[in-house]
């Protein structure tokens, strides 16, 4: 897998817009689980950033690479802290829908899109997520 291709701001762009949404991030886990990468395009920041965190198991993008599983949270901030993201609080992102992108050798990888006000998350915003997701696998392999 290249992550030049994330590292392409049409991407997030396209996706962001298509999506409706405030922000999209990639977000990479390392193979020895100590970092955690975001590649986020948000609205305050319209080049892709990219923000190494070490690894804290309360990032909300952490259950959806551990156990790959989809997570559609309409408000951070109303989980007690059970979600925290130290990208989301600093862009003022309240929302997020991720899905798990691909293990590979590098790691492990999930796709998010966030909202900065609350927003349910329904079936077929998942589903195109997850379909975009999948492409970007397929494409990758």
């Amino acid at each position: 897998m290249t992550i030049a291709l994330f590292e392409r701001t049409e991407f997030f762009v396209d996706l962001r817009d298509e999506s409706s949404v405030d922000a999209v991030a990639l977000s990479f886990l390392s193979k020895n689980k100590t970092v955690l990468t975001h590649y986020v395009l948000t609205k305050s920041h319209p080049e892709v950033e990219t923000i190494s965190l070490p690894k804290d198991p309360l990032v909300c993008v952490i259950p959806v690479i551990a156990n790959s599983e989809i997570v559609a949270c309409p408000s951070i901030s109303r989980t007690n802290g059970k979600m925290d993201c130290p990208v989301m609080r600093a862009e003022g992102l309240e929302a997020i829908l991720s899905v798990p992108l691909f293990v590979d050798l590098l790691g492990a990888t999930a796709l998010s899109v966030m909202n900065a006000k609350p927003r349910i998350w329904n079936k077929s915003e998942a589903k195109r997520l997850g379909d975009v997701a999948l492409s970007l696998e397929q494409s990758a392999a």
